[in-house]
């Protein structure tokens, strides 16, 4: 069914795709998950006409509830037909998914899917409404207060262009001055992040403050590692709670993307972006206006941020192409990103797993000795980020990094 193997994401698929009604035959290539989620590349077969299309069929944070994953997506397979005859014979990739749906918390049953999926006022209607940019009277009407406001404090949006320009030039100093000063492959992506960040209209500056991300760690030069947090975590932005950071694999090439780390009962480690400006879109919308003394306001202040991001997003896009092929997950060596509590894998040649009434200490060092580190890689990471790591595990895990050239990691155990 792929093109490219992704056995996690084919399972999910497995038994829902291909499909065939209404004399159109829908299936998918490049299944995968990537830090946005499920997504494959949709294609739509007709005798008159055919569409294909790169989709998001599950977003991530639903990702951690599989047996609800599974219900949408016999659910979806259950509406196909419905969906695919409302569309007299036109096969629009685009309308026959709405991952909107697992947003609605109530929806448990392949059934219940189905059913909002075939509604035509539910959340297919907000999808559609998404997709096609429709706008709703109230949405006009606020759009326009916004180009009023905007026009006061904003030049227009083509001379936008030419200040991201100006202002990725000015960051790229601040860039190079960081490079000289660790012993770490910087991203290009970053010049970009200190472009959007240094130069922040003043009138968005407000709405930043209220996300709550200070700079900190790697931009101000201090690598220091928290217990939690694992080796391969550079800390870029603090919000108390949530921390952001660039994840290395290897101090020799760029990182693998944007980890975020969450501390308290809700807490948690996942993957929030290829790049940072990638990752700070993603927050944008958690801003809390409602908690600013003019909400109003803020939402203004909102809206002007996120269009500045979207200003730099085509210099980012650019950034992040040429740092993938830096990074060492497209390096030739066939790696495993293996998981663990540490948080956002960790990518290493061999096995890393280990029978259950081993003596892991013992079986890591015999595999290290033997010129495999990766099971002395994987369960040290563990035992260190949940502190029950001993000197003996460290020492082990100190010895892994350095036998795969990871010496910069090494150093912060």
């Amino acid at each position: 069914m792929s093109e490219v193997a992704d056995p996690a994401a084919e399972s999910l698929l497995a038994g829902v795709l291909p499909f065939s009604a209404a004399g159109v035959t829908l299936c998918a290539t490049q299944v995968r998950i990537d830090p946005s989620g499920l997504r494959a590349r949709l294609r739509a077969d007709h005798a008159a006409c055919s569409s294909e299309m790169d989709v998001l069929l599950v977003a991530a944070p639903h990702l951690e509830e599989p047996g609800r994953v599974r219900a949408f997506l016999r659910g979806w397979r259950d509406a196909l037909p419905e969906l695919i005859s409302r569309q007299d014979g036109f096969p629009a990739v685009e309308e026959l998914v709405c991952p909107l749906v697992l947003d609605d918390d109530r929806l448990a049953r392949p059934a219940e899917f189905r059913d909002a999926l075939l509604d035509e006022t539910g959340p297919m209607a907000t999808w559609r409404a998404w997709l096609w940019g429709e706008a709703s009277a109230a949405d006009e009407a606020a759009n326009a207060r916004y180009e009023e406001w905007r026009a006061e404090r904003w030049p227009p949006a083509d001379e936008m262009e030419f200040e991201a320009g100006a202002a990725v030039h000015r960051a790229r100093g601040a860039f190079t001055a960081l490079q000289t000063t660790l012993e770490l492959r910087l991203p290009e992506s970053l010049v970009i992040f200190l472009a959007f960040f240094r130069d922040m209209p003043e009138d968005a500056a407000p709405a930043w403050r209220l996300l709550g991300l200070q700079p900190c760690g790697l931009l101000s030069g201090e690598l220091v590692r928290s217990p939690e947090e694992p080796p391969e975590f550079f800390r870029v932005l603090d919000g108390g709670a949530l921390r952001l950071g660039l994840v290395w694999d290897h101090p020799q090439h760029t990182p693998s993307g944007v980890g975020a780390i969450r501390q308290g009962p809700d807490g948690g480690r996942w993957w929030a972006g290829r790049t940072l400006l990638e990752a700070v879109h993603s927050l944008l919308p958690q801003v809390p206006v409602e908690e600013a003394f003019s909400p109003v306001e803020a939402a203004m202040q909102r809206r002007m941020l996120t269009e500045w991001l979207d200003t730099l997003a085509l210099a980012d896009h650019h950034a992040r192409s040429h740092d993938e092929a830096r990074c060492l997950e497209l390096a030739p060596q066939r790696w495993c990103r293996a998981s663990g509590r540490a948080g956002f894998g960790v990518l290493a040649p061999g096995d890393t797993t280990a029978p259950t009434d081993a003596d892991v200490v013992e079986l890591a060092r015999r595999q290290l000795q033997q010129g495999e580190p990766a099971l002395a890689l994987m369960w040290g990471r563990d035992q260190l980020v949940t502190g029950t790591a001993t000197p003996e595990v460290k020492e082990l895990l100190v010895a892994a990094y350095r036998a795969l050239g990871r010496h910069a990691l090494a150093d912060r155990i």
